[in-house]
């Protein structure tokens, strides 16, 4: 009972941290003039306006939401190291363990409320299909939670806040880019041995990295729900992934001396 009192008020306490950090009204006005542009550039264009003014607003708001989450979580998780903030929450009656599900608790929550709002702007663009709008939502709901979860992991690791956005930038970047990269690498012919150690590199770091690319597919939006990669492949992912970084969170904060 002791330990559930404790994780609410630390859950609690995050969700007070992003509203006193502005997050979600910084979130809500990038969008709004991301959407405002993609509306803008739609109408410029001749013929499938639409199409144009979704690939647009898909592209931002998903980039705006996983940057700003990832931005609030390794500059607060540095800041609690920094101002010794940390070992005070963990001087209460909190296991370190619950500690770091407490924060994942919060992070999905915080995650939950920015696609809801991401999911609003692309939907006044887009006006897909109900079906195909939830499930570009929720596959972006899992993008965002495999992404947080990375900022966690490395902000907890590393010792620098801009170090672990760097970082996580270019985690997210290569996840987006591995199904290209694979692609690539599964269609180099005969070459030097530098391309062919790339290309066999490419295929190793696929085993390892998550499909972001498979997630929030604008494509969804404009033509409805079909094609091989469903949110059974994704879900998949989410649960693989996801419990790696958690597990690899608990390892790292149970091995600190503070």
């Amino acid at each position: 009972m002791i330990q559930l009192r404790g994780t609410r008020t630390l859950v609690a306490y995050i969700m007070a941290t992003a509203l006193r950090d502005r997050l979600f009204l910084a979130l809500l006005v990038l969008i709004a003039l991301a959407t405002t542009l993609a509306v803008f550039i739609g109408g410029t264009a001749v013929v499938e306006k639409r199409e144009l003014s979704v690939a647009y607003v898909a592209a931002a708001t998903r980039l705006i939401v996983v940057t700003g989450l990832v931005l609030f979580v390794c500059f607060q998780v540095r800041r609690w190291f920094d101002s010794r903030e940390i070992e005070m929450m963990l001087s209460r009656p909190i296991s370190r363990t619950n500690f770091v599900f407490a924060y994942v608790i919060s992070l999905v929550i915080l995650s939950v409320i920015a696609v809801m709002i991401a999911t609003v702007a692309v939907g006044a663009v887009a006006r897909p299909a109900p079906v195909a709008l939830a499930q570009w939502a929720l596959s972006l709901l899992l993008e965002c939670t495999i992404m947080v979860l990375a900022a966690l992991f490395f902000a907890l690791g590393l010792a620098s806040a801009v170090a672990s956005v760097l970082v996580c930038i270019g985690f997210y970047v290569l996840a987006r880019m591995i199904g290209i990269l694979t692609g690539i690498a599964h269609v180099t012919g005969e070459g030097s041995f530098f391309i062919q150690a790339a290309a066999w590199l490419m295929e190793v770091i696929s085993v390892v990295i998550p499909r972001l690319d498979l997630f929030g597919q604008t494509d969804w939006l404009v033509h409805g729900v079909g094609g091989e990669i469903g949110l059974t492949v994704i879900l998949l992912q989410t649960l693989v992934y996801a419990s790696l970084l958690v597990a690899a969170a608990v390892f790292d904060i149970q091995r600190r001396q503070f």
